[in-house]
């Protein structure tokens, strides 16, 4: 078994939940970033079609 010198204690392991839960984080994470490149893009035509008065067609 292996063991931390400087404690004497074996070395943090994660288990199977703790692996569930940052999958679940990470995939919330990476679903409000593309979210927000949504929402920034729509900004941004907005923005376009005041600035210019043309509307830009995705």
């Amino acid at each position: 078994m292996l063991v931390d010198k400087s404690t004497g204690k074996p070395p943090f392991r994660p288990g199977e939940t703790t692996f569930y839960i940052f999958l679940i984080a990470l995939a919330i994470f990476i679903f409000g970033v593309q979210v927000g490149i949504k929402h920034g893009r729509a900004l941004e035509l907005e923005d376009l079609s005041i600035k210019y008065g043309y509307n830009f067609t995705d």
